[in-house]
């Protein structure tokens, strides 16, 4: 449990690593699918589920148009994906 509440408007540094140095990212394709899983979960309402976003072979096809900008519920300022571990700010 968190010892002290997430406030809007503040920045947070959030991070987490696999277990045993496992590496989660090990393809192009891995890195290209968690930035979709970022840009996706930011909405608090979402048109979809992931899965079937994702099939969505056109990429080319504006989705963001099916998103509200005021339902977005997070603003990533910078990531960093690496091979076994991840931070977001």
């Amino acid at each position: 449990m968190r010892k002290h509440p997430l406030v809007t408007g503040n920045f947070y540094h959030v991070y987490t690593k696999s277990i045993a140095s496992y590496e989660v990212f090990r393809t192009v394709t891995d890195y290209h699918r968690m930035v979709e899983l970022m840009k996706f979960y930011a909405y608090e309402k979402r048109p979809t589920k992931f899965s079937e976003y994702f099939k969505i072979k056109d990429k080319s096809v504006n989705v963001s148009k099916y998103f509200q900008p005021n339902d977005k519920i997070v603003n990533m300022i910078s990531y960093c994906l690496m091979p076994t571990h991840i931070h977001f700010l």
